[in-house]
């Protein structure tokens, strides 16, 4: 699925330089895939500050109407992100505020498998 409308996409593509971020979403595009998918580039760097801040993404079904998804990065020994750690729930068993309440212990477990692959706390 593409990176700007998952949960794991999210998470990753916010954590990159923004440089890099920018050029991969250039080269991509911001597709819509349902009436939830951010389509816009300035919409999007401003989802990617809000989930640097809270430490996680969340996915309201951008991709598949069905699909709810709480994820929050894994990053290496100099705070690069290399891959992310994500919940995924039937949009009908789960709610944004549901999802925001996982946010902080899929952020802390995705902190705990960075520090354990060399990430230095900051």
């Amino acid at each position: 699925a593409p990176a700007h409308c998952t949960g794991l996409g999210k998470a990753i593509l916010a954590f990159l330089p923004k440089e890099e971020r920018r050029r991969i979403l250039k080269e991509k595009g911001l597709k819509a895939y349902t009436s939830n998918t951010i389509t816009s580039l300035s919409e999007f760097e401003a989802e990617c500050e809000r989930i640097r801040e809270r430490g996680f993404a969340l996915d309201l079904g951008e991709h598949e109407e069905e699909i709810r998804c709480v994820a929050a990065p894994i990053l290496d020994h100099t705070g690069y992100p290399i891959a992310a750690l994500s919940v995924a729930i039937p949009a009908f068993r789960t709610s944004q505020a549901q999802l925001e309440e996982l946010g902080p212990d899929v952020a802390k477990a995705a902190k705990q498998i960075s520090v354990k692959s060399g990430y230095l706390r900051r």
